[in-house]
């Protein structure tokens, strides 16, 4: 490359897809010897983003850090973009399980507690999400349908306002990508209670897979590619 290269990301700081977003940024960076520039392009569901890196021209210094595009194209029937010829795929930067979290003022220790908690208060528990068709959004969905509960959805621009409505009980429940929330969890700020995967991750040490929680059918997790 003869000059900086532009890394878009569809959410704001605080996180994963602006975390995971700077790592990839940093070790480009090195490897290819020019500054790679983070540009956060929040809300819509990422699609702004997509918007931006769709109508920037197609020369390789313009790219994009996205969970699949398959996703907003089923959610959203209008794109200012198409997202089957706009992009081109270059490499998943990552992929794991999310966490589910609650604010520590909810007495709920555990999976099993959450999901009769919410059969038995239909709507009552607010839970947090980084955007329409997010990757906790789609997962806390999944959730519903396995767990037979209804939960009432907050959407936030990204996993870090959404972290921040857990800590301050504005929200009460939160399926989170991991490095939104591991440095209040280790900080005791929140409450991990499962990951959203069957069996445990070494990943996020400690914290049961849904299946040893007591819903094995629930099976859910993110993934970013460039």
């Amino acid at each position: 490359p003869a000059k900086p290269i532009r890394l878009v990301v569809g959410y704001p700081p605080g996180g994963s897809g602006d975390f995971l977003t700077r790592l990839a940024a940093d070790e480009m960076g090195k490897d290819l010897g020019v500054t790679v520039l983070v540009e956060n392009r929040p809300g819509a569901g990422a699609t702004i983003a997509s918007d931006v890196v769709a109508r920037a021209p197609a020369d390789g210094y313009t790219l994009l850090n996205s969970t699949h595009h398959a996703i907003n194209k089923a959610l959203y029937p209008k794109l200012a973009y198409n997202p089957d010829t706009d992009f081109a795929a270059v490499s998943r930067v990552a992929i794991g399980p999310l966490v589910i979290v609650v604010n520590n003022n909810v007495p709920l220790k555990n999976l099993t507690e959450l999901i009769a908690y919410a059969k038995a208060n239909p709507g009552k528990l607010f839970n947090a999400a980084s955007g329409n068709g997010s990757s906790p959004h789609l997962a806390a969905v999944h959730f519903e349908a396995v767990a037979g509960v209804r939960l009432t959805t907050v959407q936030f621009k990204g996993g870090g306002p959404a972290a921040q409505s857990i800590l301050s009980g504005d929200t009460q429940v939160m399926f989170a990508t991991p490095p939104t929330v591991m440095g209040f969890i280790r900080g005791g700020r929140m409450k991990a209670i499962s990951i959203t995967t069957r069996e445990s991750s070494p990943s996020v040490p400690g914290i049961p897979g849904s299946g040893e929680a007591g819903l094995p059918a629930y099976d859910s997790s993110f993934s970013f590619g460039l």
